[in-house]
């Protein structure tokens, strides 16, 4: 049996295709790909919640967006500076603010106490969220590729983790801030839980074959 995958889509998009599968029990959306990252966080919104409802897993691609995590960039007064395609007068559409900045100073610190490299974090951070089933990371050489492989060898302490993901949270907008747990236990449902669907159920899949009847 073959699997269906999307790529680059919104999330009511997928939504609507892994319903349409579930109601005509049709083989469903087991993977959806995603840009991911420390710095690009956006797919929190919506994506990840709706991968874990519907059973999709996500694969992130950019873990370390576009090279800027690695840490081989600096801020100048002409924005990036540095060896790599981020830099110079094409920056591939990268606006890098202040709390970019403070992200890499943070990544570099969580780094260095781990004494690991900068790269590794971002990709083990990425690895290991909720929901992500697998990250695509890029090498051009065999050494690169055994350090982007290094990335799962080791545990990110939670204090750790805290420290980077407060680091790259940006507050989510108005709509979004109402599903957050602070707001859902302060004003909409104080100390009630909603449950999602029963643990390990799954629609049944019919199989069809062409020239069958249906």
């Amino acid at each position: 049996m073959r699997y269906a995958g999307l790529s680059d889509v919104p999330a009511w998009y997928v939504a609507r295709a892994q319903t349409f599968a579930e109601a005509n029990a049709l083989v469903p959306v087991v993977s959806l790909q995603l840009p991911y990252s420390l710095v690009n966080r956006a797919i929190e919104l919506e994506h990840v919640d709706m991968g874990r409802s519907l059973g999709l897993g996500i694969t992130a691609w950019s873990p370390l967006a576009g090279g800027f995590l690695t840490g081989k960039y600096r801020a100048s007064d002409q924005g990036l500076a540095g060896e790599g395609r981020l830099a110079g007068d094409d920056p591939s559409g990268g606006s890098w603010a202040d709390r970019d900045w403070r992200l890499l100073a943070a990544l570099e610190s969580v780094a260095g106490e781990l004494g690991v490299s900068m790269a590794q974090v971002a990709v083990n951070w990425v690895a290991t969220q909720p929901g992500v089933a697998s990250a695509i990371v890029g090498a051009s050489g065999a050494e690169q590729l055994d350090a982007n492989m290094a990335a799962l060898g080791f545990e990110l302490p939670a204090g750790l983790r805290a420290k980077l993901d407060e680091a790259s949270a940006v507050p989510p907008p108005s709509v979004y801030r109402m599903f957050t747990p602070a707001y859902q236990s302060w004003l909409i449902n104080p100390g009630l839980k909603v449950a999602d669907k029963p643990a390990g159920y799954a629609p049944a899949v019919r199989n069809w074959v062409p020239g069958s009847a249906a």
